[in-house]
């Protein structure tokens, strides 16, 4: 998938709640990518994280899982989603 083509279509922290959508999107043919971001690892990027740690971080938010699709099925991917 090339970057242009793409469209964010969700997150979540939940991990069953990404399986599920991941699973729904399948089961209608819908092709995706999964863009998973660890919260608790440090990043070059991210001075706050770096300097602070995760500390007062709740451990069920320490993974965020963002769902990507081709900007072509985004809307039929939203509509079967229900979002």
């Amino acid at each position: 998938m090339l970057l242009f083509r793409n469209k964010k279509l969700y997150s979540t922290y939940n991990e069953k709640d990404y399986a599920n959508v991941g699973n729904v999107l399948s089961q209608n043919g819908i092709d995706y990518t999964t863009k998973l971001k660890d919260l608790s690892s440090p990043n070059l990027f991210d001075s706050n994280r770096a300097t602070k740690g995760t500390l007062g971080t709740t451990q069920g938010y320490m993974k965020e899982y963002v769902i990507i699709v081709r900007k072509e099925d985004y809307l039929k991917a939203k509509q079967i989603l229900g979002i």
